[in-house]
């Protein structure tokens, strides 16, 4: 189980959700903030997927997941990233995909495991592939 995967949300039951997902298969990480993200990322990675929300906290103009996406794509490469958002917007996904390099971006009201799962196996195969490409 070499396969590592970070979880970002402030909300403790998205993040134990996610982490029971995918706790057989992979090293998952969890962390509330972004400070606590970064911290793992730079002291405890690399990780093949992150996976974070967009707001990681109550405050509906906090944008500190974006921050995190964009830092990860400038520190980090080759880990793949996951965005999830349980505010009510409306996003175009595409657009999102591309300006912040993530692999979906999903509203919190539908994370179930088979969707999870099935995205975190991608997004460690192309960081694998990724890695690779840098040898």
């Amino acid at each position: 189980m070499n396969d590592r995967v970070l979880v970002v949300d402030d909300t403790k039951i998205c993040r134990n959700n996610i982490k029971r997902y995918l706790q057989n298969t992979y090293q998952v990480d969890t962390a509330a903030s972004l400070e606590e993200a970064l911290n793992l990322l730079m002291n405890s990675g690399p990780y093949q997927v992150v996976i974070t929300d967009i707001g990681l906290s109550t405050d509906e103009t906090d944008t500190e997941g974006i921050d995190l996406l964009k830092a990860i794509n400038k520190h980090w490469p080759t880990t793949m990233t996951i965005a999830i958002s349980g505010r009510a917007t409306v996003v175009n996904v595409d657009k999102f995909r591309e300006e912040y390099h993530t692999l979906d971006y999903l509203p919190r009201d539908i994370l179930d495991k088979a969707k999870i799962t099935a995205l975190v196996e991608r997004g460690v195969v192309l960081s694998h592939e990724a890695e690779g490409k840098q040898s």
